[in-house]
Parts: structure tokens; sequence; C-alpha cells
């Protein structure tokens, strides 16, 4: 007997108007099959940036409303969705190192939906339009892209400050940390030659809140950490000197420090930005703590400067809805949680404010519960002009004191 695998029979239906049914449908499902190989056959043979649109193409910083443009960017965010009136469209958030745009596909878009997903780059050919006071990008055209591993910082958002300011910065910081142990600590995780402080410098501080983009994390870690001893100086000076507590600008300065350390085991430093499995699971706190006490046991900190140091990574949140498995309880972690969540919402502020002329609102903010206004700002006075009083020639001329 032949037990090799054959194809199933189907019984053919036997009235005319189901037979012309059936086959309709088997001519579908072979359509269907079709247009998936086609769709595998180009994913294979994709063409890379150069071959889409040549050398150079516009950051999106540079689009202009009413501007064609063809050019080549990371997709941040895709999904279908529908109008009030259920008109089916895709809305995309397309990336490059200057910044973010959203996108619109009207028609067309099952040709590509498929292989587009966050974190790919697509060539995209369209125009400019404004929307709500925002530019948004309304696609005519969508291809997607085979990248080089060479050219992706083309495509990833990254800090506008320089990097080697940023590692003096972060450099001078630890430095100023006058205990040893505490500077060890810090020295161990975010020292340049560690795999830690290596992923550290490259890491976003977040997927879209706030410093979404490459060397985020630095550059808002270090705006928390000068922030915090700004505020902890202010106080120091305003509190009664003689009574305590007193400010530990040290331990402040060593917990701004690794407050978000956990980030580089949450987030993944690539394109998309995408949350880890551990960073699911466990979350930045947890993550961070585990980090900061490995490195204290490493170092020999005293258990007591141990606690606090992990109570100040474990509260910086300051609510336990927010995330914190423990709430501000000392003088220095208060400190660093208004700093925090300070430089966060200012920076979300302003990168929604930045792009709008000014007298404009923007969308409902979540973060504030209201929309955000970008008043006119009226231009700085000029001060008066100085004039010079006539001197004998045996003196020399001088236009105004150093005290001045």
């Amino acid at each position: 007997m032949d037990r090799r695998a054959g194809p199933i029979p189907v019984a053919q239906p036997q009235h005319p108007v189901r037979r012309l049914a059936f086959a309709r449908t088997c001519l579908a499902n072979h359509r269907r099959r079709t247009h998936r190989l086609v769709r595998r056959l180009h994913a294979m043979t994709r063409r890379t940036p150069r071959d889409f649109c040549g050398d150079a193409w516009p950051l999106l910083a540079e689009l202009r409303k009413d501007e064609h443009v063809r050019g080549c960017y990371l997709v941040r965010e895709v999904g279908r969705e529908r109008t009030r009136q259920q008109q089916p469209y895709v809305r995309l958030v397309l990336a490059d190192r200057s910044g973010t745009i959203e996108a619109r596909a009207w028609d067309g878009f099952d040709d590509w939906l498929d292989a587009c997903r966050p974190g790919s780059v697509v060539g995209v050919e369209g125009g400019v339009v404004a929307y709500q006071n925002r530019l948004q990008l309304r696609v005519d055209r969508l291809e997607p892209l085979e990248v080089p591993a060479d050219e992706w910082d083309r495509f990833v958002p990254c800090s506008p400050w320089d990097p080697g300011t940023l590692e003096r910065e972060l450099d001078a910081e630890i430095h100023a940390i006058r205990d040893p142990a505490l500077r060890a600590v810090v020295g161990c995780l975010l020292g340049s030659r560690s795999a830690v402080g290596q992923a550290f410098r490259a890491h976003p501080a977040a997927q879209r809140l706030h410093h979404a983009y490459r060397g985020g994390l630095l550059e808002h870690t270090l705006s928390v950490c000068r922030l915090a001893v700004r505020l902890a100086e202010h106080y120091r000076e305003r509190l009664d000197p003689a009574t305590p507590p007193a400010l530990d600008v040290d331990l402040l300065r060593a917990g701004a420090l690794l407050h978000d350390i956990g980030k580089v085991l949450e987030l993944d430093a690539g394109a998309a930005g995408a949350y880890t499995t551990a960073g699911r699971l466990l979350g930045h706190i947890v993550l961070g703590l585990e980090l900061v006490t490995q490195a204290a046991r490493d170092v020999g900190l005293a258990d007591e400067r141990l606690r606090l140091l992990q109570h100040l990574v474990a509260s910086h949140q300051g609510k336990l809805e927010w995330g914190s498995p423990a709430r501000p309880a000392c003088l220095e972690a208060l400190l660093l949680h208004y700093a925090d969540d300070l430089d966060a919402k200012v920076h979300r502020a302003w990168t929604a404010l930045r792009h709008l002329p000014d007298g404009a609102w923007t969308d409902m903010d979540r973060a504030f519960d209201t929309p955000l206004y970008r008043p006119a700002v009226p231009p700085p006075e000029t001060p008066p002009a100085r004039h010079a009083t006539r001197t004998s020639s045996a003196a020399q001329p001088t236009l105004w004191t150093s005290e001045e």
C-alpha cells in the first residue's frame, strides 16, 4: 500500500453556482499566495537607501510645508487606523537623527504594510502638509529598504550635545564625589571601560516620553545631577546649618548619576529603542538596584551607605503608582525625585513646543493634563550705549570697570 503523502482530495460541488463560487475561492487563495511570495522575493532583494534616493536627502528637521519629499527614514511606530467616517489609513511615526514626524498613508498601503515594522528603514515619497499646527508627511509611495551596518547613524536620532563634552562633564561629576567608596561605586558602573558604562553613553533615556534618542540617557542624567546639586546648594544656604539634618551632597550626586542606570538593561540600544524581556518583567528600578548592589559589594561600600544609595534609586519616581517601590523618605531622595521629574517634563514640553509658531497650542498632553501654549517672546531690550569720557593723553581711557 502506498503511504506517501499526497494532496487531500476535496469533493467538488455538483451544483453549477456552487462550482463557480468554489473556483473563485480557489483563484482568490492562489492570488494571495502569489502576493505573499512576491513580497518575500522583494524582501530578499531590497534596495538600499542610496539606491532609493542617492547620496543625500532632507533631514526631517529641514522639511517645510508644501514641500515634495523623497527620502529614507526610520519607522518608529506604524499601525492601521480609521477616520471618524471609517476611512482606513496607516499612521506612521518616522525618524532620523534630527527628529521625528508623523506620516499618513491613505491608499496603496496593502502592498508594503506587512513588511513595514518599527525599527525598519523605508524610502518615502510624498508631500509635507500642516495639520493642527504641526507638519505631517502625506505618503504617496513607500518602499522597505535594507540598510548597511555602517549607515545606521543617519537614521537614529542622537543627542544634540557633543559626545566629548558630555563625556568630560560625566568625568567631572564623578570626580566631584569626595566619598571614596561612593566614587568607586559610580566609577565602577559608569566608567568608559565597563560594558555598562559604554551602554550608558549610547542608550536613550526613554522610548518616547523624553530624551528618546541615542545619548539621551547620559544627557538626562547629567542634567538631573546638576539640577539636584544646585538645589542642594541653594537649600544648604537657606536652611540653618547648625541644625541637623545636613544635606549629603556626595550621596545626592551619586544617586543622581545612578538613578536610571537600570535603563541600560531595560531598553534596547537599537534603532527602535524597544523594551527588553528583562525590562518588561522587572523595570529599570529593580534592574538598577541589582547593578548598584553588585557594584557596592565589589568595592566594599558600607551597608548603611548602600541602603541610602539604594533608597535614592528606588524612590526617584516619587510615587508607588509611578513605578517606585518606595516613596522618597530623606531630603536627598526628595531633591533627586523633583529634579528628575522637572527635567523630564521640561524636556517633553520643549520638544512639543519648539516647532510651533508663536501663539500656537499643542494637542492635549497627558503628562500635563492640558494643551501647551507657546507665547510670543519679546526681543531683549538693547542696553543703552556707553560713552567714554575724554581723558588726558597721559591716561588710558576706561569705558567701564570690572565691577560693572
